[in-house]
This record gives C-alpha cells, structure tokens and sequence, in this order.
C-alpha cells in the first residue's frame, strides 16, 4: 500500500513567503502568502479564492513540476 502523507511547504519568491499544501505528494492548495512588508493572505477562509485554484490545468502541472524540483 503506498503511503499517504501531507505536509506543507514554504518557498521564498523575491521576498514573499508562499505556503503550499501538498497532499499525497501533489499540489493540492495555496495555504498563505506573507508580503515583504508584513500583509498576510490566507486562503483558508471560504471568501478567499485559492490562486492554485485559479491554474488551468497544464499551469497546475507546470508548477507541481517546479516544486518538486525544489
């Protein structure tokens, strides 16, 4: 049985802080965005919209590709 796991991960781009939710070893959501000055997104709120979400299905895989490269 493969093993299941969740975790999530923070990259740094140009000064922003962006926390990603992996899930099983995929890009599932957007968790957070910290801003060099201090404002915070959070995109667990049911109002916010998750950019993740946003990707058309080539660009979601595009950046799975990325992030495991990391």
């Amino acid at each position: 049985m493969d093993e299941i796991y969740c975790e999530l991960m923070i990259i740094e781009v140009d000064g922003w802080l962006i926390t990603f939710f992996i899930d099983g070893g995929d890009l599932d959501y957007c968790d957070t965005c910290l801003a060099p000055d201090d404002r915070k997104y959070e995109f667990s709120s049911r109002h916010a919209f998750d950019p993740v979400g946003l990707l058309s299905p080539d660009e979601h895989r595009q950046l799975e590709e990325l992030l495991r490269q990391i």
